[in-house]
């Protein structure tokens, strides 16, 4: 199965059932019993395997460090650029401060949208 991006064996992913929490290991024997080709986790999920993992059982051992050589299992979750807000306070934008220079200001674009909309 795709578990996560990388390729693991099926007899590891049933091992692994008895170590992390039970959220984790019901996704995963379900995917398990349709047998799902791909299980997509996300970064929380991520976080509760590797730690699961921190002292595994025989078998195991070599699992975490296989699942951190992919990338998606390193990267850090996505940071959003704060905004501020009419009244003083600040929200997340929704938007990852990586893309704030890329993108124009809410006001910017929409008073661009208006013009090439009137023509």
């Amino acid at each position: 199965m795709l578990f996560g991006g990388v390729p693991v064996e099926e007899r590891l992913l049933r091992q692994l059932l008895q170590v992390v929490p039970p959220i984790v290991a019901r996704r995963l024997e379900t995917a398990l019993f349709y047998r799902a080709a791909v299980l997509g986790l996300t970064a929380p999920e991520r976080r509760a395997i590797l730690a699961a993992l921190e002292n595994p059982p025989a078998g195991l051992e070599n699992l975490r460090a296989t699942l951190i050589q992919d990338p998606a299992w390193r990267q850090p979750e996505r940071r959003y650029a704060p905004v501020d807000l009419t009244d003083g306070s600040t929200a997340r934008s929704g938007v990852p401060a990586t893309a704030r220079e890329v993108l124009p200001p809410t006001g910017q674009h929409l008073e661009r949208t208006r013009r090439v909309q009137a023509g």
